[in-house]
């Protein structure tokens, strides 16, 4: 299946370089308003900017450090398709 001539793995590309520019957009702005940060949104206490940051780091951390585990759920499936999906990993949780 195809959407607009793009696979599923071409759309994982797309999607993961738009992830890394939103990023990288958002890391520029916060250091591009660095004085506001310090100046307004921190009432002049460095701490809270830092505080925050840090709490944002965690934050996306955390989803890479959630528990992986080796699927299974083609268990009925023919060998093929069990030697296609062998080591194929998915998030557990939310």
């Amino acid at each position: 299946m195809t959407v607009l001539d793009l696979g599923r793995h071409e759309w994982g590309d797309i999607h993961f370089w738009l992830g890394v520019v939103c990023s990288s957009t958002v890391v520029l702005h916060l250091l591009l308003n660095w004085a506001w940060l310090k100046k307004i949104a921190s009432s002049g206490k460095a701490w809270r900017v830092a505080s925050g940051l840090l709490l944002g780091i965690l934050l996306i951390l955390g989803i890479f450090l959630l528990p992986m585990k080796t699927s299974d759920h083609n268990a009925a499936a023919s060998p093929t398709d069990n030697q296609l999906n062998a080591g194929k990993q998915y998030r557990m949780g939310w």
